[in-house]
């Protein structure tokens, strides 16, 4: 248990709702230390999503003063950590101990590292919008995930054996756009056989989580802080350019997706992730009924409004973005985000002249082509036509309740 709390976010509502009562209990009545470090990690990376009374609202700021004080045990400190970052609190840099070793690395040194890196970071585009935050999302444990190294063409080749892969780069320069806190785009980056690695994000704060991690894995990656609709201004060509859960943030989705193309060299491979339109449609009346309630995307208002929903045992509290803070805000509070239709995609993918290679179906969606999708579409047996996956998507909603991932090639 200590293990996975220190691992990823909890994503069963049934455990949260028996851990948030276990931080009850330590604020109240103290308890086992060790517990109470690999607690305070979880919380550290749900975004301290869980709900408190006001009751412990009065006790945590108690505790606080205490704390500051000094001479506070490891159980005290780790016990606020449950409830607030440490790197935030007073005196923080006097904390030592072998029981609190791992939690003082997460919540303490590792954001100082992270605020130095960001002050180092170079501008490598005109940057039109503004800092996209000081917190990074999402915060993931222990190093990227790897595979064998293999060529893009040999992996792609296992996901797709359907799909005609000629020309596809041996070793092509990736550009991570969009690379947020990297966990996807560091994990393809060593898994594929690549010349080089760029990564870019408008947030200095979410790039500075990424290089560390990177450090942490000994990964020479380029990183700068870079706008997707000024990305001419990198001044080369890519192989391989990965933009996951980005271009749905945009104004025009598609103007930052041609932006990108113009830095695909012919043959490139280009792996895109965006909100499905269809998918979030469903979270529409959800979305308004929060808000004719009074709930709003502050911190206590995502807080709030997950306190609501846990007591009404909500559908959406089956999507794993529900059991962190941010993921919830996004989810919940989506502002002026512009999800895609996968009729729209197909007309885009014409127009540039791109070539589908398929799409990562979710692991549930995949039965199905074993099963409904030969009889419903039996001459794709590839499953690789848009507009096949968008009658599907129609009769089943939930398809891309994630997102729309999918791999396409750039002619010529």
């Amino acid at each position: 248990l200590h293990a996975a709390l220190a691992a990823a976010p909890v994503t069963d509502a049934g455990l949260e709702e028996a851990l948030t009562q276990a931080r009850r209990a330590l604020l109240e009545r103290g308890g086992d230390a060790v517990f109470a470090v690999a607690l305070a990690q979880q919380c550290f990376l749900n975004g301290y999503a869980w709900w408190q009374t006001d009751d412990e609202g009065a006790r945590v700021e108690n505790l606080r003063a205490h704390v500051e004080v000094g001479g506070a045990t490891d159980t005290e400190v780790a016990t606020l950590a449950c409830y607030a970052p440490l790197h935030k609190v007073r005196g923080a840099e006097k904390f030592t101990g072998d029981v609190l070793a791992a939690l003082l690395r997460q919540k303490r040194d590792e954001p100082a590292e992270e605020n130095a890196i960001a002050a180092a970071l170079p501008v490598l585009t005109p940057i039109a919008a503004t800092d996209q935050g000081e917190t990074p999302w999402p915060r993931w444990h222990g190093h990227p995930a790897m595979e064998a190294p293999v060529t893009p063409r040999a992996w792609l080749e296992n996901r797709f054996p359907h799909a005609d892969l000629d020309r596809v780069p041996e070793k092509p320069a990736m550009l991570a756009a969009g690379c947020g806190t990297g966990q996807y785009a560091l994990h393809l980056a060593r898994t594929l056989v690549l010349e080089s690695v760029t990564a870019i994000d408008l947030s200095r704060a979410s790039l500075a989580y990424a290089a560390r991690k990177a450090a942490d894995a000994g990964m020479n990656i380029r990183f700068g802080q870079g706008d997707i609709l000024e990305a001419a201004a990198l001044g080369r060509r890519f192989g391989l350019i990965e933009c996951g859960g980005v271009l749905h943030q945009l104004a025009d989705p598609f103007a930052g997706w041609t932006a990108l193309l113009g830095l695909l060299e012919p043959g490139g491979l280009m792996r895109v992730a965006v909100h499905s339109r269809v998918a979030r449609a469903t979270l529409t009346p959800l979305q308004a009924r929060l808000a004719q309630q009074g709930f709003d995307e502050s911190n206590g208002g995502v807080r709030a409004a997950r306190h609501r929903l846990m007591q009404e045992d909500d559908a959406v509290r089956e999507a794993p973005a529900f059991f962190t803070l941010e993921g919830c805000r996004h989810l919940l509070f989506p502002g002026a985000e512009h999800p895609l239709a996968l009729g729209d995609i197909a007309r885009f993918l014409r127009e540039k002249d791109l070539r589908l290679i398929g799409l990562e179906a979710p692991q549930n969606v995949r039965a199905v082509f074993t099963g409904a999708w030969p009889a419903r579409f039996p001459r794709d047996a590839a499953a690789d036509d848009l507009d096949n996956w968008a009658a599907f998507e129609q009769e089943n909603p939930q398809t891309f309740a994630g997102m729309i991932q999918l791999w396409v090639q750039r002619r010529g």
